[in-house]
C-alpha cells in the first residue's frame, strides 16, 4: 500500500535514504509502503537533542529510518525511556505508551508520543525554573 505526502514549497524530507528538498511549488509525492519517510517538521537534528526527551525522540527517529540493527536501536530507545521514567515520574504513562508502540513496531506512533514527551518535559522544566520552591525563612 502506498500513501501520498504533499511537500510545501522548499520543504525538506527524508525518503528512504535520500534527503530531498521541494522546489517553489507544492508537490504531491506518492511513497511506497515500507519506505522510511520523515518530513522537515518531524526531523530533529542531532545537535538539537539537548534534553533527555529530545534524545529519546532522536533515537525513535533513528529507529524509523534504520534499514538494519533494529533490535539494537530498539534496545537503545528502551534504555533512554527507562532513564527518563526513573527521574521523571510524571512522564511514566507517556513512556509506557511509547514503549508499547515501539514493541508493536508502530514507529510513527512512537515518534508522535516522543513529540508529546518533549512537550511534557518542557512543561516540567518550565515549572521548575519559573516556579522554584519557596523556602520558608527560619525565625531567629
Amino acid at each position: 500500500m502506498s500513501f501520498t505526502i504533499e511537500l510545501a514549497p522548499f520543504e525538506m524530507a527524508i525518503i528512504d535514504d535520500d534527503l530531498v528538498r521541494n522546489g517553489a511549488e507544492p508537490r504531491k509525492i506518492v511513497v511506497a509502503d515500507g519506505e522510511r519517510v520523515l518530513r522537515e517538521h518531524e526531523i530533529l537534528m542531532q545537535e538539537e537533542a539537548d534534553t533527555p526527551a529530545k534524545m529519546l525522540y532522536l533515537a525513535v527517529e533513528h529507529a524509523l529510518l534504520a534499514k538494519a540493527n533494529h533490535d539494537e536501536i530498539h534496545a537503545h530507545v528502551h534504555r533512554i525511556a527507562s532513564e527518563i521514567a526513573e527521574v521523571a515520574p510524571p512522564l511514566r504513562d507517556r513512556i509506557s505508551q511509547l514503549r508499547s508502540h515501539l514493541d508493536q513496531n508502530a514507529l510513527r506512533c512512537a515518534l508522535a508520543e516522543a513529540r508529546g514527551i518533549i512537550a511534557a518535559e518542557a512543561d516540567i522544566l518550565q515549572q521548575i525554573y519559573i516556579d522554584p520552591p519557596r523556602h520558608v525563612a527560619s525565625k531567629h
